[in-house]
């Protein structure tokens, strides 16, 4: 999934979410470095029923995905209560 500074979003956000909606493409937002979210789609898959919407194990598996794929480039030296700290500053 590849990374995107804040500022590259901000210019290019038009283009970004294009590519989002139409290619399906995932970013990881970083703010100096550090990752602060991720941007995604939100329709569903082609195939899936948009009525039945997502099942609770379904959001479940993909936050557990999404959790390991941030703490994959989390810093070992900071914990998440420093993390949250040096944001409210």
């Amino acid at each position: 999934m590849p990374k995107i500074g804040i500022r590259e979003l901000k210019a290019n956000a038009s283009a970004i979410v294009h590519d989002v909606q139409e290619q399906r493409a995932h970013y990881i937002v970083t703010l100096r470095g550090t990752p602060v979210a991720v941007l995604m789609p939100v329709d569903p898959l082609p195939g899936e029923n948009p009525e039945q919407g997502y099942g609770d194990e379904d959001i479940w598996k993909e936050l557990e995905r999404l959790g390991a794929l941030l703490s994959e480039s989390w810093p070992p030296e900071m914990n998440s209560v420093d993390a949250l700290s040096k944001m409210r500053r």
